[in-house]
Parts: structure tokens; C-alpha cells; sequence
């Protein structure tokens, strides 16, 4: 391996750290923060699970709705962040960062092995620099899409691009020709290996990123067919050993479906519909980049016969798309994920064979161009971020948001709860806290999530009745009953909910109607935060 590779793992390093670092610099006077940034409510939906890891569990319930159900979901990547955070005594955020961390590293490792067969040395960097710090015109929110975005952001959107990035790499070993400097067959046997686990990992881990593969597969296999025969290379020899390496990790994704599927409540939260941006939105997050990789598919496709390793990365970038758009389910968005290693590898190879030789100009300065060109997307994202650290409360106040930091005098409710509550009891609280009180006490919230929470909607109805103290006793207590409601928040975010919907601004004006007294007694009180014990 180049040396210079490690100067991208180090960059990369940088750059996912920067964000919390200056988040935790930022830190308010009384408020601690927990290393989170971007779609706080992500962090957490993933930390519940590890929450139960730490506490020793292997199979997982959903502590954003009150709803029972059995736990028959597994997730190797949270199971990993709670095992580390019980094994060290860190907190499960800052274990997630840790995890995080790990995931950088080995994926740029990954990135650059599966790209290192297609290109040179010179063209292997302009692609890491396209992959990791590099955007279009735009930047969707979305990390699926954005490598830069998810480096800087969220851990389990590297691991799936890693994985995927070690399996397809393994893949390609293993279908590669003789004549094209085909392995041994003990190396292809070790690439195999490498490949069925890495496969079966991120069907566990992040399954979204296995649907480019698979659309990919069945592009290839119908694009050779459409060769003339003497073009052909034998099915058996080349797309049939592929096939074999990725089929754990297919079997993988229909288990974990499977688990998700025969869940009502997990079925609900998975199939909540995620709007799909319109292509013309993703071909102007790519920019420049996604130009580049179509000018490199015909020469990709004349490299060498189908199925070729070439005509491979082809199809996966259009799996991606065809991911998107065709795949019947309520969230498709999330399938472009992975679609950005083979788009970023032709178009570097694209930039160097197909731009440079025709541009003195760019030739020159052909970093310098580089930047000018992509590094504007990844930094309007990194300072928008920062703003937010800033807005903590208006994000979360005003906005729908979970904040980024949580007061003190929050914290020791939560603890107190942890301490006072059963494990079968939940808790009545709104939503920046619920999301928040789930991971750090294990215990069940009314409302935790937006798409965690069986019909949100439905209960902040209801909770803000009980906060207003405008629904009857007995039918409170009915609910209290029912979702084994035995404690309720008092503080800023349930007082906030009672005022009338004003603007930001006219905040200090509206008056509160908070009369959660009425179906509870106190309990515990630390500054203007309360817990009340409710009645039924």
C-alpha cells in the first residue's frame, strides 16, 4: 500500500473529527454536550439499540413507542457501540464516535483497494479526494449520497459504504480473467472469504447499501447476454463465482427484512415514506463529478469483454439510480447509498484520461480546479453545522428538532429516573427530551421519534391535552394505563408545547397553560424541572 494513502486516512480523520470538536469547543455554560451533530435523532435511534447491548441484550425493542412487541432484531454495528461503551465505561455517544472513527479509517483503506485495479497512482488520489472531500453544485442532506457528509457525520453510513466497498472489491478479484491478471486460486479463494463476510456484515450492519449491488448484478448479467457471442465471456467462469460471494450477504438482508417485516411496530417505522429528490436534484449534487463518470462509460464498456470488472462499476452506478426509482418501498432514497464509489472512480479516471490531455489550462493547476470546482458543497455544509450548534435551542424549541446539548438540571432528572423507574414503565415526555431519555435510561418514551414513535402525531395530540390539562381524569388515567405511563417531565420543552403556535420571535409573549399537576404528584424538582408521578 502507497504511503500516501494514510495522508488520506489522516484528512479523513480530520475532517470527521472537526465538526465534534468544535461542537464540544461550543459547549454552553451549564449544558454538556453529546457528540452528536447533523440529524441528532439518528444518533439516537441507533443508540437505543446500543443502549440494550449495553445492558446485555442481543435482541432489540423499540424505546420510542410504548407499544410492546417482541425484540427479535439484531444490529452488529450497535451491538458493537454498546458492548464498547460498557467494556471502556465511555458513554454510548462518545463510544459511537470511537466506532465512527474506526469506520473512517478502514473505509478510505477499502476505497482505495477496490479503485486501485482501474486506475493509476496519480488517478487513485484525484479519486479519494473526489470520494472524501469533494461535491456537486448542491449537497443534499443526505449522507447516503454524500461521502463527505457521512465521514463528517454519522458511522453507520461509512461502515455500509466500506463494506460495501470490501465486498464489491472482492468481488471483481474473483470474477477477474486470466488474460487480465486473474488471481491464484488460493488468492481468489481469500478474496471469496473476504467478501462473503464483509457481504454478510453490511446486510446485518446496513443492508441499503446491498440494493446498487443487486440491481447492478442483474444489469451485468443482461448486458452480457446482449453481446455478440464471440464478445462473451463464459457465465460459469466470471458472473457465477460473483454471484456466489454476495449471496450471504443477500440472505443476510432478507433475514434482517424478515425480522423488520414480521414487526408491527418496526414494519411502521420502516415503511413511514421518506420523500425521493428528483433526479435533476441528485445529478446537481454531483455536479461536475457525475458528468465525468458518463463520459468514462464507453471506454469503460470497451475495455474489455462483458462481464468485465469495468462494466461492472457501470452497472453499478446505474443500479444505484435504478435502486431509486424503481424499488417498491416507502423509503428508496436511502438506496443510492454506495452508488458514489464507482461514480467517483470513472469520473477520476475520466478527469485524467478524457479532460487533462485536451485542457493546458486545467492541466496546470489541476488541484487548484479540483477545489474550485467541488470543495464549496462539503463547506456551506460544515458551516451551516456550526450555525447550528449556535441555535441549540431555537432547533429544538421551535424548529421540531433534538438539541445537540442538554442542560444539567435535565441530565439529573434523567438519572433519577433511571434510578426510580422499573424497567416496564415509561415516561411521558416531549420530544427533544424522549429522544434523548430512551438511550440514557433504557427506559420506554410516549414520544421519542419522528418515525420511532407509532402514530407521533396522534400522541402529541394527546400529551399536549394532559400538559394543558384539558383531557378527563379517567381518560388519562385510561391512557396512563394502557402505555404504562408511571412518570411525566415537567421542563421548558412540555411548558413550551402548551403556548399557542406563535413565531420565534413572539416566544416571550405567549403565555403558558401547563397544568400537568392535575394527573400527577411531585416528586423530584431541581430548578424549574420536575418529574410528577402520574396517577392510575
Amino acid at each position: 500500500m502507497p504511503r500516501w494513502v494514510w495522508v488520506f486516512v489522516l484528512a479523513a480523520l480530520l475532517w470527521s473529527w472537526s465538526l465534534y470538536l468544535v461542537g464540544w469547543w461550543l459547549t454552553p455554560k451549564g449544558r454538556r454536550y453529546f457528540w452528536v451533530t447533523f440529524d441528532v435523532s439518528d444518533y439516537n435511534a441507533h443508540l437505543r439499540w446500543a443502549r440494550q447491548a449495553w445492558e446485555g441484550k442481543t435482541r432489540f425493542a423499540n424505546l420510542f413507542t410504548t407499544e410492546k412487541h417482541p425484540a427479535q432484531t439484531f444490529n452488529l454495528h450497535d451491538w458493537f457501540v454498546g458492548k464498547l461503551a460498557r467494556w471502556t465505561g465511555v458513554s454510548l455517544h462518545l463510544s459511537m464516535r470511537f466506532v465512527h472513527t474506526l469506520g473512517v479509517l478502514v473505509f478510505v483503506l477499502a476505497a482505495w483497494w477496490l479503485g486501485a485495479p482501474f486506475l493509476s497512482e496519480a488517478q487513485q488520489q484525484t479519486y479519494l479526494l473526489m470520494l472524501c472531500f469533494l461535491g456537486g453544485v448542491i449537497w443534499l442532506a443526505m449522507p447516503e449520497a454524500n461521502t463527505f457528509l457521512a465521514l463528517a457525520t454519522m458511522s453507520w453510513f461509512v461502515w455500509g459504504k466500506a463494506l460495501v466497498a470490501l465486498m464489491v472489491g472482492s468481488l471483481l478479484r474473483v470474477a477477474r480473467r486470466r488474460e487480465h491478471g486473474a488471481s491464484s486460486a488460493g488468492e481468489k479463494a481469500k478474496w471469496g472469504i473476504l467478501g462473503t463476510i464483509s457481504g454478510a456484515v453490511v446486510g446485518n450492519v446496513h443492508p441499503y447499501a446491498l440494493a446498487p449491488v443487486g440491481y447492478a448484478l442483474l444489469v451485468w448479467v443482461l448486458h452480457a447476454l446482449t453481446v455478440p457471442k464471440a464478445n462473451k465471456v463464459s457465465f460459469t467462469r466470471i458472473a457465477l463465482p460473483a454471484l456466489l460471494v454476495v449471496s450471504p450477504a443477500f440472505a443476510t438482508a432478507v433475514w434482517q427484512a424478515w425480522a423488520i417485516w414480521g414487526d408491527p411496530i418496526y414494519r411502521a417505522e420502516f415503511m413511514l415514506p421518506l420523500k425521493t429528490p428528483p433526479l435533476w436534484s441528485f445529478a446537481l449534487n454531483y455536479g461536475v463529478f457525475l458528468a465525468l463518470a458518463l463520459l468514462a462509460v464507453p471506454s469503460f464498456l470497451r475495455q474489455s469483454p462483458v462481464p468485465s470488472p469495468h462494466s461492472f462499476l457501470v452497472s453499478w452506478l446505474i443500479g444505484a439510480f435504478l435502486a431509486v426509482y424503481l424499488t417498491p418501498t416507502a423509503q428508496p432514497r436511502k438506496l443510492i447509498e454506495g452508488g458514489h464509489l464507482p461514480l467517483c472512480i470513472m469520473a477520476a479516471w475520466a478527469w485524467h484520461e478524457l479532460v487533462l490531455p485536451r485542457t493546458v489550462a486545467i492541466r496546470r493547476h489541476p488541484l487548484l480546479v479540483l477545489l474550485l470546482i467541488g470543495g464549496i458543497s462539503p463547506l456551506t455544509f460544515w458551516i451551516s453545522q456550526v450555525r447550528n450548534f449556535r441555535y441549540n435551542d431555537e432547533i429544538a424549541l421551535h424548529l421540531g428538532g433534538v438539541p445537540f446539548y442538554l442542560r444539567e438540571e435535565h441530565l439529573k432528572l434523567m438519572e433519577w429516573l433511571e434510578r426510580h423507574t422499573r424497567p416496564d414503565e415509561a415516561v411521558l415526555c416531549h420530544y427533544p427530551l424522549g429522544n434523548y431519555l430512551a438511550v440514557l435510561t433504557g427506559r420506554r418514551v410516549f414520544i421519542g421519534h419522528w418515525g420511532g414513535t407509532v402514530k407521533v402525531k396522534e400522541k402529541l395530540r394527546l400529551a399536549r391535552q394532559i400538559w394543558r390539562g384539558e383531557m378527563p381524569l379517567d381518560k388519562a388515567r385510561q391512557l396512563f394505563r394502557q402505555h404504562r405511563l408511571r412518570y411525566a417531565l415537567a421542563t421548558l420543552y412540555e411548558r413550551h408545547a402548551t403556548k399557542p403556535r406563535h413565531n420565534p420571535e413572539d416566544c416571550h409573549q405567549m403565555p403558558e397553560h401547563f397544568r400537568l399537576d392535575e394527573y400527577g404528584d411531585l416528586v423530584f424538582r431541581i430548578g424549574d424541572s420536575a418529574i410528577y408521578r402520574l396517577r392510575w
